[in-house]
């Protein structure tokens, strides 16, 4: 992008003696990449530099109009309103931090890893069958209990986790509605146990 303006008014600048055109081939080079890297950004999370919901919603869209076979899985931070109150809002946003990067080391290799809302994250890959995601839900278990296990944080993590499998035969919202009530099952459960 940076590069393109610059060989074409280099080339022209070279064909037609007594134009200078290689200092506006350079601001026209640096204004590309400056918009290049505004789009790009616009599509990460500023806090867990992960991907937005924007960009999820540019894939999914994406996804659906191939029709291709993907599987998700829906996180949420258990009691993370606690974190929060316990520890202050910075602590909360460090233990955000530290859930990504939980989910990046968990996930699959050329997956998406997403801050999909507030403590919900979503992983976006390519699977076969449902024992894919239930391979993903068993490596973000083990990565979670190796951050626990680390005493590096005066809280423990701990995830609600939702999977699903979107072919053809689904809209985008129902694949999402049905990652978000396997999570919600999960999470009611904990939540039922804390209270008892």
């Amino acid at each position: 992008m940076f590069l393109l303006p610059i060989i074409i008014g280099t080339s022209a600048q070279m064909v037609f003696y007594g134009i200078s055109l290689a200092w506006c081939s350079v601001a026209l080079g640096l204004v590309g990449t400056h918009m290049s890297l505004q789009n790009e950004l616009s599509y990460i999370d500023p806090l867990t530099k992960l991907c937005n919901r924007n960009y999820l919603d540019h894939v999914l869209a994406e996804v659906s109009r191939k029709g291709t076979t993907m599987g998700g899985v829906m996180i949420d931070i258990d009691f993370f309103k606690s974190i929060n109150d316990m520890y202050g809002h910075s602590v909360g946003d460090e233990a955000l931090i530290s859930a990504a990067e939980i989910i990046n080391a968990a996930k699959p290799s050329k997956s998406l890893s997403v801050r999909f809302a507030g403590d919900e994250f979503i992983i976006i890959a390519r699977v076969e069958s449902e024992f894919d995601l239930i391979n993903m839900e068993n490596s973000l278990r083990n990565q979670l209990d190796k951050f626990n296990s680390s005493d590096r944080t005066p809280y423990k993590l701990s995830f609600s986790i939702g999977t699903a499998i979107f072919s053809g035969k689904k809209t985008i919202d129902s694949f999402l509605n049905e990652m978000d009530d396997n999570m919600y099952k999960e999470k009611k459960s904990k939540h039922c146990r804390s209270t008892a």
